[in-house]
């Protein structure tokens, strides 16, 4: 399922810039799994103290909404997140989990070509990713983090 709702997302992209070559490409997703500190799924329903999926949910420092997507994988709860930022400016996203934590994402947007892409990562001030994609949407790595309260 997983491959072809990305098979699905390049498509519409590439068919997207293809019609037109003035467009822009942005790619500000990015793919998390949530784990409590044992390494469980905190989304899952047989998780002590897990979350609901209508528990999470992103937003920028202003308060609009951000895109949330749950996807459930291979018995795992998956979540892409619209990351703020793109059109060549850095962006910082809120990310709430429930009633547990607000954490703080932090993009650095780079464009090459037609494509604007996140070439460094921070959750909570920790660098998870550089220059993952290189300006290629599809190349996101699976982020899995360990939540703990406030």
């Amino acid at each position: 399922m997983r491959k072809e709702l990305i098979f699905l997302l390049m498509l519409l992209m590439f068919t997207a810039i293809s019609c037109n070559k003035k467009h822009t490409a942005v790619c500000g997703m990015e793919e998390f799994v949530f784990l409590d500190e044992e390494g469980n799924d905190l989304f899952n329903e047989n998780t002590p103290g897990h979350l609901s999926i209508d528990d999470i949910h992103a937003y920028t420092p202003e308060g609009d909404s951000l895109n949330v997507i749950h996807v459930s994988y291979q018995g795992t709860n998956h979540f892409l997140v619209e990351i703020n930022g793109g059109s060549s400016r850095d962006g910082i996203t809120y990310l709430e989990l429930g009633s547990i934590t607000t954490d703080t994402i932090y993009a650095r947007y780079q464009k090459k070509g037609n494509t604007i892409f996140i070439s460094e990562l921070y959750y909570n001030n920790v660098l998870l990713e550089r220059n993952h994609s290189w300006g290629d949407c599809a190349t996101n790595d699976l982020i899995k983090i360990v939540v703990k309260p406030d």
